[in-house]
């Protein structure tokens, strides 16, 4: 559903993109190089909210003529809202350090669902692999998530799926919206190079989710527009020890807190969903089903790198049985009042 005046009749409104960092290294220089490659007839402004680095990001960011506030939240959703408060552009981008945009027409993708209708409210693409990456970091990629998650959401949580399990709502030159619903949301996240008007404004408690924002987004009925030519890199994972450190630190730094992840979002999982969010430990440990997946999965990418399904799968199991079990003891084993 189109506007009566034409997208060519509308000037390309200014950009912001809001960046939070701590430490983002390499990878920060890397994603600043392919916004400012980018070949966008609007304004556009970098806002990094600055967690606290002690490496180069913000000599970085600075030579990119990047904006820097102070994060005193240090965490990224609370820095990214900061960035939001402070933007100047019609259109926000949220996005990591360990993102980066495929190709220079990126912006403009990924701008023109906003210019084709005044209802669309947000724009998102899929994670695509880089050039270079390694098998681990690629079998992610194409996942689009870790195999928890994907457990979980199934075709809900890898946008070129879609089109399997929602029905289409409206169609645009280059995007296309569906019909989600909050209890059946998808898993889109505002870290991954979201883009969003201006005008939005999160609720209270949403602060601390980059997924909360796009359920909120869902229950006000906004179109939402998925670009899929656009595509995103993902520089999230490096290989599978790196998985497994970054997946166990998580796990244990998750377990006591009510605040983030999947309890945050507790009230919009279905039956289903619940279930399988216990159930994942059986189907790892088993072992049996994630090799079957993985089998499949290579056949649905033709990728050899998707094998790698089944090993993420049972370690993500082991860890998260070993972590719940410790986390058990410990609360048990402490004195009652």
């Amino acid at each position: 559903m189109n506007d009566s005046s034409t997208a060519a009749d509308k000037p390309w409104p200014s950009v912001s993109f809001l960046l939070p960092v701590l430490n983002g290294g390499t990878l920060l220089k890397g994603l600043l190089r392919s916004i400012r490659a980018q070949d966008y007839p609007g304004p556009v402004e970098i806002i990094m909210a600055d967690g606290g680095s002690s490496d180069d990001s913000i000599a970085v960011a600075e030579s990119f003529h990047a904006r820097v506030l102070p994060n005193p939240h240090v965490l990224a959703e609370p820095g990214a809202a900061l960035a939001h408060q402070h933007a100047v552009g019609d259109i926000l981008f949220y996005i990591a350090a360990d993102n980066g945009l495929p190709r220079p027409d990126w912006l403009r993708s990924m701008v023109q669902p906003f210019l084709d209708s005044s209802t669309v409210m947000g724009s998102y693409t899929q994670i695509v692999p880089s050039p270079g990456d390694n098998a681990f970091t690629e079998y992610y990629c194409r996942l689009h998530v870790e195999p928890f998650t994907w457990f979980v959401y199934g075709k809900a949580c890898n946008p070129r799926d879609f089109h399997a399990f929602y029905a289409d709502r409206h169609r645009g030159s280059n995007w296309v919206s569906y019909d989600f619903t909050a209890m059946r949301h998808p898993l889109i996240a505002f870290a991954q190079g979201f883009g969003v008007r201006r005008s939005f404004v999160r609720r209270v408690g949403y602060d601390k989710d980059d997924i909360l924002p796009v359920i909120q987004l869902i229950e006000e009925g906004a179109d939402l527009a998925y670009v899929p030519a656009a595509g995103v890199y993902h520089h999230h994972l490096s290989s599978f020890g790196h998985f497994v450190r970054k997946y166990s630190w998580r796990i244990n730094n998750s377990l006591g807190t009510q605040d983030s992840g999947f309890d945050n979002r507790a009230k919009f999982l279905t039956r289903t969903r619940r279930l399988k969010k216990y159930l994942f430990a059986l189907y790892g440990v088993t072992m049996v089903m994630p090799v079957i997946d993985a089998v499949f999965l290579v056949l649905k990418e033709r990728r050899a790198c998707m094998l790698w399904h089944a090993p993420a799968s049972v370690a993500l199991s082991w860890i998260a049985l070993f972590a719940y079990g410790k986390h058990f003891f410990k609360r048990a084993s402490l004195p009652t009042a």
